[in-house]
């Protein structure tokens, strides 16, 4: 029997792997917040804005070493819902790596706010769920490098 070969992108969609999102904690993969960092580079650099002033990302870290597959879940999932209720005017919601999610953001004048918002939400969330109890998580905002290539090098230090 002959192995088929791929043709091309569509076969990369629709085939293994082409999760565009995850499924517990509804956030969408790296794959695809790298696509959208493309677009706001390219955004930026076709409407003469500076991207370090007109966007960054919103980073939640949280710590799960020592814990067995479900309690390392759970507190992503918290996560993941606290992040939709802060960001929900459109924002790129990704997970970068098991104990990392960011938000690719506006810089607006409400964007601390809304971090230390997000930062008590996740905090109120998986306190009051006993199997979700946490060390303090971390959430910043991290600015973006003034290119593209930079933004994807960060991208893979942060899913770190």
């Amino acid at each position: 029997m002959r192995s088929r070969l791929p043709n091309g992108w569509a076969d990369r969609i629709v085939g293994p792997g082409a999760e565009i999102s995850d499924p517990l904690t509804g956030l969408v993969s790296k794959d695809y917040l790298q696509l959208r960092l493309a677009e706001v580079y390219q955004s930026c650099a076709a409407n003469g804005l500076d991207i370090e002033s007109e966007y960054a990302l919103a980073i939640v870290r949280v710590e799960l070493d020592g814990r067995n597959v479900w309690h390392r879940v759970l507190p992503m999932i918290h996560v993941g819902e606290s992040m939709r209720v802060v960001f929900d005017a459109g924002e790129s919601l990704a997970r970068l790596g098991e104990p990392m999610a960011v938000a690719l953001v506006r810089r607006t004048p409400s964007l601390d706010r809304r971090v230390q918002l997000l930062s008590r939400l996740i905090a109120t969330r998986t306190g009051d769920d006993p199997d979700a109890r946490l060390a303090p998580t971390s959430v910043w905002i991290e600015y973006l490098p003034t290119t593209y290539a930079a933004a994807r090098g960060l991208l893979t230090e942060l899913g770190r």
